[in-house]
């Protein structure tokens, strides 16, 4: 027997099971006698057959390890199918065709599927509305898309989205914290289609309001929570504000109300304003702050109680669907242009929101809008920023961003958040930086922008909020430079700050890039959080004096794009957990959606749901139980800091002035009792102050 032969058992069969695979030679031979052949022979035979085929590998079986049964190498394959295995030729024409052939494939006659990219693949779409409506995967791999639009691939080892904190305060829900003490709440909702009764439901109790009213009453037992839905599709803002808009047909109207005058009629006790979808670029900022000011006015209610006001920041439509032009970037940035404008005004004038975009982003894109990473932008021979540490000058006054990206790809001259550090030779006179684009119906031509003045010799700085010039306004106590001088203006998000270098009195170096980089002799002059329009634009910088500028430092992030699979990029970056097409898939016998803009059941479940279920409506509620609770906890006593929840909507003037001595081992003494002041009190506030001062916790006193 040859040293390359292996023998055979009694019952004539070669010992197959003891050869290690990885030890074979292509000479060794399978089999005995006149029947055995050489190892690499029967590969190559193997291999010729499916190569012979075209690759098909049906007919080979193939049994996984621990496994019961065997199957064919193409069912194998077609577990995880890649989109490689539809033939991209690397060519915009190829790639879309194999792109467009793996979606329809894998998802099947499923709503969704997952396509798979293999390492280092890069794909170039032809951005074409047909590749846009291939929406019915998530895309993952380790792989880059290039002319998708907002579509990106993500990797596999991302996490999964968590919710954020919730951005509804116990601040923001006085009104309905004194109203659960009478026993009911009283809600409104008043926007377009998205909250109102036509959004292309089935159900009534998967609606958004149902979910909001269910929340509701969970958090507030024994509250009779009552809602009335005057939202309208098709609406705007300024069909919100306008005198002439009436409220839905569908409720009687007697006394020929405006729509807004019918909302107040209500008296709601919380209401959610809900708009944006419909706005766009032509969003009416004006009519909006009208708005909010005429339901922030007492005397517009017939109860005298001004409702808690919450805003809803509206999500992307279908990434698939050419109704209204949603599949259009400039549609998306039109949404996200006043989407994110309703989230800055809220936390710059410190009012509840529910945030849809957010979560909507993180769970279908995989990408948290808010959690922003600016890189550095690489310098481009012949734009505004030749190389970095090199003077140049403005043009009509202007240096505007230049023409150049940051190595992944965001281009300057379209950013939603950037830095900037430079040096100006002599006196700019004044500064007018634009913080977003215009808003079609603004005051302000030229946008919402930052001013930098000379008040009096001393640095100003105010912006204007697309309404008002001076929204915020401050005055420093720096002396304006009336020659050179080095500043950093961020603006990331909401958050605008402004610094000016100052020198040392130690004679520290900090005139070398670096030290500029790392903001050395910056101090802050202007630090607020601003209602700023969304949307990526292209920023510049507006003197009023001709200045040579040396750039330090230029920074930028985009949120409304994607750039690559993993963690380096403008978002925080996640898994999506759901595709395009499952949050608006149209099925009116079933669950409903309208295949563009309207969720289905899904969409509602995934997307609103979590956002209003993770705020706390409870808010900080006393009622006679939980006092009564309190003070049995206590020992008669409640703790004070325990107390000073109360003070958010009590409007207490000086709650601790007589509260030192105030501990939780028992009642206190009648001259030990903090006092109440109560200004101006409402009949809530004198209600629920009388509650606590008959559980002897505190005294009152009037004024």
């Amino acid at each position: 027997m040859s040293n390359n032969q292996m023998p055979a058992t009694a019952f004539g069969k070669p010992y197959l099971e003891e050869v290690r695979t990885d030890n074979l030679h292509p000479e060794s031979l399978i089999g005995t006698g006149d029947d055995a052949k050489k190892v690499g022979d029967v590969a190559d035979a193997a291999a010729g057959a499916v190569q012979a085929s075209g690759g098909d590998a049906s007919s080979v079986e193939v049994k996984a390890k621990s496994a019961t049964a065997s199957r064919v190498a193409s069912d194998r394959a077609a577990d995880m199918p890649h989109v490689q295995d539809f033939g991209p030729d690397g060519t915009p024409a190829g790639d879309t065709a194999a792109f467009i052939a793996a979606d329809a494939a894998i998802a099947g006659d499923e709503m969704t599927g997952v396509m798979r990219f293999a390492p280092g693949t890069t794909l170039t779409g032809n951005d074409s509305d047909e590749l846009a409506s291939a929406n019915r995967t998530v895309l993952m791999g380790s792989s880059n898309l290039k002319g998708f639009r907002r579509r990106q691939v993500s990797a596999e080892y991302l996490p999964t989205p968590y919710m954020f904190p919730a951005t509804v305060r116990p601040e923001n829900l006085t009104r309905t914290a004194a109203a659960s003490i009478g026993g009911v709440i009283r809600v409104g909702v008043q926007g377009d289609s998205i909250p109102s009764i036509g959004d292309n439901l089935i159900s009534t109790a998967d609606h958004p309001v149902w979910i909001l009213i269910d929340e509701l009453k969970k958090q507030n037992p024994g509250v009779d929570v009552q809602v009335m839905n005057m939202a309208i599709g098709g609406k705007t803002w300024g069909d919100m504000w306008n005198d002439a808009s009436e409220p839905p047909a569908w409720f009687d109207n007697d006394q020929k109300l405006s729509w807004k005058q019918f909302v107040c009629a209500y008296n709601p006790d919380l209401l959610l304003l809900y708009s944006g979808g419909n706005d766009g670029y032509g969003f009416d900022a004006v009519a909006m702050h009208n708005l909010v000011s005429y339901y922030q006015t007492a005397a517009n209610f017939s109860s005298g109680n001004v409702p808690d006001l919450i805003f809803g920041c509206t999500y992307q439509p279908s990434l698939g669907s050419a109704v209204n032009g949603y599949n259009q970037t400039a549609t998306q940035n039109g949404i996200d242009f006043v989407s994110t404008y309703i989230r800055n005004y809220a936390i710059a004038n410190n009012y509840g929101y529910l945030d849809f975009a957010r979560w909507h982003a993180m769970c279908r894109d995989g990408i948290d809008i808010r959690e922003l990473t600016m890189e550095r932008v690489q310098p481009v021979a012949g734009t505004t920023l030749p190389a970095y540490e090199q003077a140049v000058p403005t043009t009509n006054k202007v240096w505007a961003f230049p023409a150049a990206e940051t190595a992944i790809g965001v281009s300057a001259q379209s950013c939603t958040s950037w830095l900037a550090c430079f040096t100006l030779d002599a006196d700019m006179g004044s500064a007018e930086v634009p913080l977003s684009n215009a808003s079609a119906n603004s005051l302000t031509p030229t946008m919402n922008p930052l001013f930098i003045v000379n008040d009096g010799g001393k640095i100003k700085c105010t912006y204007c909020d697309g309404v008002t010039r001076d929204v915020v306004a401050k005055t420093s106590s720096i002396d304006w430079p009336t020659g050179a001088s080095s500043w950093t203006i961020t603006i990331k998000d909401q958050r605008l700050r402004v610094e000016v270098q100052q020198p040392l009195d130690n004679g520290w170096d900090i005139s070398n890039q670096n030290a500029h980089v790392m903001g050395m002799g910056y101090v802050t002059v202007f630090d607020v959080n601003v209602a700023r329009f969304g949307a990526p634009y292209a920023p510049s910088l507006i003197f009023s004096n001709d200045v040579n500028v040396t750039v330090h430092n230029l920074c930028v992030a985009d949120a409304t794009t994607i750039q690559g699979c993993g963690h380096r990029g403008s978002s925080q970056r996640y898994r999506p957990i759901v595709s395009d097409y499952e949050l608006y898939a149209e099925n009116d016998q079933e669950f409903g959606g309208s295949g563009s803009y309207h969720g289905n059941a899904y969409l509602w479940r995934l997307i609103f749901a979590p956002v209003i279920r993770a705020q706390p409506w409870g808010g900080c509620r006393f009622s006679n139980a939980v006092v009564n609770a309190l003070l049995a906890a206590n020992g008669g006593w409640i703790d004070l800091p325990d107390a000073l929840q109360i003070e958010n909507w009590l409007k207490v003037k000086s709650f601790v002035a007589c509260g030192a001595s105030v501990t939780s081992f028992g009642a206190p003494a009648l001259t030990e009792q903090p006092t109440l002041t109560l200004v101006n009190p409402t009949a809530d506030d004198t209600a629920i102050a009388a509650i606590l001062a008959a559980h002897g916790m505190c005294k009152l006193a009037s004024q």
